[in-house]
């Protein structure tokens, strides 16, 4: 049996891919959220945090759409290595093209974290 090799950015692709004929988008529509984060509060302890935020969002498809996405979600950040994960709910409110409330947005990320622990 032959290996397989795949780089990382083959393996985001074939996800992205995969999302968007799940989906039935075109690969080449493109979103971007501005979010800030204006509460961002220890839970407990000191690796976990809560958050809270809002921007805007805009897909560029045909048609364009525009709305104002919410976020609130959690993040652990390790003690011994500058890393971050967390989960989080990303509900958006569109007002072009049409005018509606997408609740089914959910994120999961991993980023490196810059400077020391907030305070």
């Amino acid at each position: 049996m032959e290996t397989l090799k795949l780089s990382e950015q083959e393996i985001v692709n074939a996800i992205c891919l995969h999302v968007a004929n799940k989906r039935q988008i075109s690969p080449e529509e493109v979103g971007v959220e501005l979010l800030w984060d204006f509460l961002y509060r220890p839970l407990g302890g000191e690796a976990f945090y809560w958050y809270l935020g809002a921007g805007p969002s805009l897909l560029f498809a045909d048609p364009f759409w525009l709305g104002i996405s919410g976020e609130a979600g959690l993040e652990y950040r390790f003690k011994t290595v500058p890393i971050a994960l967390g989960a989080d709910w990303r509900p958006t409110f569109w007002i072009i093209d049409d005018t509606k409330f997408s609740g089914g947005g959910f994120g999961f990320m991993a980023r490196f974290v810059f400077g020391g622990k907030k305070k």
